[in-house]
This record gives C-alpha cells, sequence and structure tokens, in this order.
C-alpha cells in the first residue's frame, strides 16, 4: 500500500524503482554453486555471460533457465540425458551463474543465447527453456534455423503481459505503468511489440514441445494455450499441481523430454485430457 501511494505521488520515481527491481536478478546462492557446478567446461561469452559444457556424444543440446533461477534446476534432465549420446550447453546470462554483473533482462538474455550459439557453431538437437529462459530461446529460434528441436517450459506468450502482471503486484498507478513499461523498453533494447512470443511463434517450423502446469502462479496457464495455437508444429504436456518450477523436477515431465530429446515421441501412447497430461499435435 506504501508503494500505491508513493507511485501516485511520484510516478517517475515509482517507475525506476520497479524497473531497477525487474532488472535485478535474485538468485538463492545454493543454486547459483548448483548451476556453476552443473557443467566440466566454463566458457566466457562476454557481456557478463557464461556457458557451462558437458562434453558427450553427438547430440547437442541447449538448456537456458528462468529469471533470478539456474541451470541447477535441469539437473534431473541433465541426469536423465547419458554423457555417452548427448553434449550439454548451459547458458549462464548476466547476473546468474557466475556472472559478477548483476543487472539483466530480456534482452541480456537473448544476447547471451545468440553468443552461446555462435560460440557452439554447430545445430543443436534440442534446445530447451524454461520460464523467461523459454520466452528469449522462443524469440531467438524464430530468428534462427540452428536449432532442430525446441522444448518450451512454463514460457510466457508475451513480456508486455509479465511486466503488467508485476505492475499490478507492485500497486503501480496507471501513470507509474506507463512509465515503467516504457523504461523497460528503453532497458531492454527493444519494443515491446518485438518480445510477443504468440507473434514470433508463427515463424517457428520446427517440432516444439509446450509444457505448463495448470496452477502455474508465476506465468499463467493461458500462456501455454496461446502459444500452441500459434505454433505450426507443437506437441504439449499440461500437468496440474506442480507449479512453476517443481515441474522440472517431475519424473514423468523428465521423461517425456528425454524421449523428446532422443527424437522418439510416440504421442499416441501419451494419455489424453482425462489424465494428469494432456497432449496433442497441430
Amino acid at each position: 500500500m506504501a508503494f500505491a501511494t508513493y507511485s501516485r505521488l511520484l510516478p517517475t520515481r515509482a517507475a525506476g524503482t520497479a524497473t531497477r527491481l525487474m532488472t535485478t536478478p535474485r538468485v538463492p546462492e545454493a543454486l547459483r554453486k548448483r548451476s556453476v557446478s552443473l557443467g566440466e567446461e566454463l566458457v566466457n561469452l562476454g557481456g557478463g555471460s557464461y556457458l557451462s559444457v558437458r562434453q558427450g556424444g553427438p547430440q547437442r543440446v541447449l538448456l537456458v533457465h528462468g529469471w533470478s533461477s539456474g541451470v541447477g534446476l535441469f539437473e534431473p534432465l541433465v541426469k536423465a540425458l547419458p554423457a555417452a549420446d548427448y553434449t550439454l550447453y548451459a547458458v549462464h546470462p548476466p547476473g546468474h551463474g557466475p556472472s559478477a554483473q548483476g543487472a539483466s533482462h530480456p534482452g541480456r538474455f537473448i544476447e547471451a543465447i545468440e553468443a552461446a550459439l555462435d560460440y557452439i557453431d554447430a545445430p543443436i538437437d534440442l534446445a530447451v527453456g524454461h520460464s523467461m529462459g523459454a520466452g528469449t530461446l522462443a524469440y531467438v529460434v524464430s530468428n534462427d534455423s540452428c536449432v532442430q528441436r525446441l522444448a518450451l517450459v512454463s514460457g510466457p506468450a508475451t513480456f508486455e503481459g509479465l511486466l503488467r502482471g508485476f505492475s499490478r503486484f507492485m500497486k503501480l498507478s496507471p501513470r507509474a505503468e506507463r512509465r515503467f513499461l516504457r523504461q523497460m523498453e528503453e532497458t531492454v533494447g527493444l519494443p515491446l511489440t518485438a518480445l510477443d512470443i504468440t507473434a514470433r511463434a508463427r515463424q517457428i517450423q520446427v517440432p516444439t514441445l509446450v509444457i505448463h502446469d495448470r496452477k502455474d502462479r508465476e506465468v499463467p496457464f493461458t500462456c501455454a494455450e496461446q502459444l500452441v495455437t500459434s505454433l505450426p508444429v507443437s506437441e504439449h504436456i499440461y500437468t496440474s499441481g506442480l507449479g512453476h518450477n517443481r515441474i522440472l523436477r517431475d519424473s514423468a515431465v523428465i521423461a517425456r523430454l528425454a524421449a523428446f530429446a532422443g527424437n522418439c515421441v510416440d504421442s499416441s501412447s501419451w494419455p489424453r485430457e482425462e489424465g494428469e497430461y494432456a497432449t496433442a499435435s497441430s
């Protein structure tokens, strides 16, 4: 309530405060350490971004975590992908993992993903993104044909929707919200219309697996429905009760991601709406 009053009296300052909060990751130290130790090799991509690499088999998998998170959340999936078959690459955008740089935002995530793809300089068999990592990965893949398969877990439909949700949480006044959105556009370096992932999804021509929980409190479930409708070639897995992060630790979700990575998905055998998971192809 105090911030609501602050935003009415001093909308420009309140917008600046909201922008700083929205661009300052808060990664739990334990997760940061797990994320750094996940790979065998750490590559400095420049600009505050890093890439963890686990050398292995011929198939290449790229992992991109979410905001204020870390690739340590992918540990169950990493364990499910045998090194004999897969070489893993995990992106650490600025402000995450080993990066000492504090400020980060979707633009920095996009730059980190692009830098990782330039470094790898080879086709990616599967790219997996979670939360903001899913949205920014979809943005990059819509412009880049080097990714063969894509999995979007708990991803947003638009970044404007996430920012407006944050604005409601902070109880910004209408004037402060308008200035907050404008400041975020200036900070990210892209208009919010360019970060409409549902619009960009129409340009993604590779098989895409959308995974989302119906009770996700951070990224609304409706985002998954919008993405599935927009993607030309998609399958989906909808869960119930796993939330935003725990979905990456669920054994059934991990098994389906591992199957998708192995390109041996047989969606006809998956349970439909009457079960915990609903899957479909379009």
